[in-house]
């Protein structure tokens, strides 16, 4: 889970995904036990959820990243760094 952070772990996670779903399911439904039902089909949105957050969090944050270098932010984060010594 922790590797969602890295947007190539994600793309490469869902590629994974897509190939090996039908594998998958049919292991899942030969085997007894007690997980959640899953469908072969990997464009419902359950099987998405985590993937979208994932990206919309990235877009965000990299927007915001290069909002902050257009208006100038590095400058006033240098000069802080600047005042402190």
């Amino acid at each position: 889970m922790i590797f969602k952070v890295l947007p190539p772990y994600t793309l490469g996670a869902s590629i994974y995904f897509d190939a090996s779903i039908k594998d998958l399911v049919e292991f899942r439904d030969a085997t007894l036990g007690e997980g959640k039902q899953l469908t072969a089909n990997p464009w419902v949105l359950e099987n998405l959820y985590g993937d979208m957050i994932s990206y919309m969090i990235h877009f965000v944050f990299w927007v915001s990243v290069l909002i902050a270098i257009e208006m100038g932010a590095e400058k006033t984060v240098k000069d802080f760094f600047f005042k402190l010594n």
